[in-house]
């Protein structure tokens, strides 16, 4: 448990507040920059993966350019990470997604579809250019890439006195390119079945051009944000993780695990609602998730405590089932895994 003093945890505070996630016992609040409040999009899992995000880009640049919003991350990755790799490695990864994560695949090469009436995205963002995206955080640790300067993220955790309240779980998205933060969504993900519409998961950040988000929250389960952790690995480290060792990209981990704790089908029927198409492909997070509820979150600090997670970073997790939320400071080497717990006291 955390003394009083430190119920939070900031992986870094920087001034600009920018985005601002809200959440307990299931509620939400955002805020945005000056510039405008994010848009909210509905990504309808019962539907073919490549139209998921039809209108997505678009909603975008309704409202800001290409060079105003997408083209600083893009450009960047671009000549930060991928010119520092080879073809080869380029090739291996983009492999890699198509056969362990083939649904997500589809989403991002419908994500790209759209940008090719960008003209200067056209022929640039690509199915395989997102595809690589997907692995942004990781490949970020290598030496040979260029990141900017401003990596770090802030999240809090705050436990009220008044035990009647829940834990409220605050995050910011600081990092660098300002103008990306134009691509921001409020991003709704559903299932409709023959019992209408159901609500997963949502979340709010903008690298929902990889089909995840670093930022996720369910209604009465969890609530998820990932921060970044400064760790260097070789290149080729990575990408034999990568590609040899069923790794999951950081930014699909939180949509990857909300998947395995669906809402149950609706009441007063024997006839299952149809389950999400997206087919969870990490068997460590479904092993986590097959754990009961009463012990579900204490399990699943406890699992990605001690499991090997693919890249170094800052999880920190709020469960709406009880007043208890944690921090997990990651590292590629998990003998160096810390973990902070958050509680009423025993007592």
């Amino acid at each position: 448990m955390w003394p009083s003093s430190s119920i939070f945890c900031v992986a870094a505070a920087i001034a600009s507040s920018v985005l601002l996630l809200i959440s307990g016992g299931g509620g939400i609040v955002t805020g945005a920059t000056a510039w405008s409040v994010p848009p909210t999009f509905v990504v309808d899992l019962s539907i073919a993966p490549r139209n998921r995000w039809n209108g997505a880009v678009d909603l975008i640049l309704s409202r800001h350019s290409y060079n105003d919003s997408f083209a600083a991350f893009f450009v960047n990755f671009q000549r930060d990470h991928l010119d520092t790799m080879s073809t080869v490695d380029k090739a291996a990864i983009v492999a890699s997604v198509k056969a362990n994560f083939p649904a997500y695949y589809e989403e991002v090469c419908g994500i790209a579809d759209q940008f090719q009436n960008v003209p200067d995205a056209r022929g640039v963002v690509t199915g395989d250019f997102l595809a690589l995206w997907m692995w942004f955080h990781e490949l970020s640790h290598a030496p040979s890439a260029k990141t900017a300067k401003n990596r770090e993220c802030t999240g809090i955790l705050v436990l009220p006195a008044d035990r009647s309240l829940p834990i409220f779980h605050a995050r910011n998205l600081d990092q660098d390119y300002h103008t990306a933060r134009n691509a921001t969504l409020h991003v709704i993900f559903k299932r409709t079945s023959i019992y209408g519409d159901t609500i997963l998961f949502e979340g709010t950040d903008f690298y929902w051009t990889s089909s995840g988000l670093v930022t996720m929250q369910q209604s009465n389960g969890f609530t998820f944000e990932e921060n970044w952790m400064f760790e260097t690995v070789d290149m080729k480290d990575i990408v034999h993780r990568i590609v040899h060792l069923n790794a999951t990209p950081q930014v699909i981990q939180f949509r990857e695990f909300l998947s395995r704790h669906l809402p149950p089908p609706p009441p007063n029927t024997n006839t299952p609602a149809p389950t999400t198409t997206v087919i969870p492909h990490n068997e460590l997070l479904k092993n986590a998730m097959s754990v009961s509820s009463s012990t579900l979150f204490d399990d699943v600090l406890q699992f990605f405590h001690h499991d090997r997670v693919f890249a170094a970073g800052q999880y920190v997790i709020f469960s709406a089932m009880g007043r208890k939320g944690g921090v997990l400071s990651l590292s590629f080497d998990t003998n160096k895994n810390k973990m902070e717990v958050l509680q009423d006291p025993t007592t």
